[in-house]
């Protein structure tokens, strides 16, 4: 069956059409030329939103976002309460329950907007996760040529020894042009991001134009299914040395996991979401999501170099955007760089890029886990994991996640540190 086929018989998807699987480039010039939306709180809802820098597409693409989605919608996240997973998902603050009868009116409605509109929409096909043996096939459909580009950016592609793709396939359709009405839908505000785990489908409906949309909602799947398969998913960065030992980095936005595991004298596994199976430490994604503010060449020279390369894509608060771009001269850590602007601090609040990662791999040895400053009481719980705490403390985590990181900290005798950037060393 084509993409195409399995496309109408999910959705009903007829009168559009698709572009499928482009590259790099071709997304860079498509985003241009298309992708429209609000990028000012009391501005149009076609306005460009992506733009070139003076590189073109030799260097990264500039993309707006919309000023009240400038981070995920948490509050907006929500899991369909079939029966069958009502007493199995945890819902909370982040993940609300949303009523199945309203959601299928919803999808219902969305699906007839993109018909009767007869969208362009932009097809890619990734994985979630780099090891075949639990690897989640992973569609995107959507509006925005941009997200098709983050998710190419961000995920593995052409993975092989994954088995029953079509059967175990997840598929996402982002419309940001759709405005959601709470009332008749059955949600909080003009945008709503549904996980329906009966048909594997991510449906983002309305301004949740945010780009790390389309990795964190896929990832809330992972979290769903992989701990049923004894697959530990974890929020952190992981990276490994010379000796194929391995650390692992956890850490709230902002407390320095990626700039950490960016080390130059380690092989990055990833920087955001990492899975520890009996197979050692597996990236779920194939690139990194780094914040940009404060970003300059010399405290962060890994990322400040990715920040010049074609493919790599900047969003930003138009608010705060500075589109500058400058020719820089050859640096030891980037030969020939070809110099995006970020000596100057840039100051853009919530702004990141994402780029291609370097290394993407399974290992086998894990030897420390750096708990990166958080809540006293979920340091306790890692270290309780690991026999290091006695038993008497609260837990802050989800009994079945609890009990997977006993099990594999036991499992590879790993130790683990709470501490601040000095700690970094016990990880070298």
């Amino acid at each position: 069956m084509t993409f195409q086929a399995d496309l109408e018989k999910l959705f009903g998807l007829k009168s559009v059409t698709y572009k499928y699987n482009l590259g790099k480039k071709e997304l860079f010039h498509e985003a241009i030329a298309n992708d429209r939306g609000r990028v000012k709180r009391d501005g149009p809802s076609d306005a460009q939103k992506a733009f070139p820098t003076v590189l073109g597409d030799a260097g990264p693409l500039v993309y707006y976002t919309d000023p009240d989605c400038t981070g995920r919608r948490t509050r907006d996240t929500y899991a369909v309460k079939w029966p069958e997973v009502a007493d199995e998902i945890w819902f909370k603050a982040d993940l609300n329950a949303y009523d199945p009868d309203q959601y299928q009116g919803l999808l219902k409605r969305v699906i007839e907007h993109v018909n009767n509109k007869q969208s362009t929409l932009y097809v890619k096909d990734v994985f979630m996760g780099s090891d075949p043996d639990f690897a989640v096939p992973y569609r995107f459909v959507g509006e925005y040529a941009t997200h098709a580009m983050f998710v190419h950016n961000m995920f593995p592609k052409d993975l092989q020894g994954v088995k029953d793709i079509d059967d175990r396939r997840w598929t996402m359709i982002n419309v940001p042009s759709f405005v959601c009405e709470p009332d008749r839908d059955g949600c909080r505000s003009e945008a709503a991001v549904v996980v329906d785990t009966r048909n594997r489908i991510c449906l983002v409906a309305g301004r949740a134009d945010y780009c790390g949309v389309n990795k964190k909602t896929i990832f809330t799947v992972g979290n769903y299914l992989l701990p049923k398969q004894e697959r530990l998913s974890m929020h952190c960065s992981a990276n490994v040395g010379a000796n194929n030992d391995a650390a692992i980095l956890f850490g709230l936005s902002g407390t320095g996991k990626t700039t950490l595991s960016a080390d130059a004298s380690r092989r990055l596994i990833g920087d955001d979401e990492t899975i520890w199976s009996d197979n050692g430490l597996c990236n779920l994604e194939d690139g990194c999501y780094a914040k940009l503010i404060n970003l300059d060449k010399a405290a962060e020279p890994v990322i400040a170099a990715a920040m010049s390369q074609p493919g790599t894509i900047a969003s930003a608060d138009h608010r705060a955007a500075d589109r500058r771009c400058i020719r820089c001269p050859a640096t030891d850590f980037h030969p020939g760089c070809q110099g995006c602007d970020v000596s100057l601090r840039v100051r853009l609040y919530r702004s990141r890029c994402r780029y291609r990662g370097g290394c993407n791999r399974t290992t086998t040895c894990v030897q420390c886990l750096l708990w990166w400053p958080l809540h006293v009481a979920e340091a306790q719980c890692l270290r309780q994991a690991a026999g290091e705490e006695d038993g008497n403390q609260p837990r802050t985590l989800h009994p079945a996640q609890y009990r997977l990181e006993r099990r594999q900290l036991r499992h590879w005798q790993a130790h683990v540190h709470q501490g601040h950037a000095s700690t970094a060393q016990c990880c070298a």
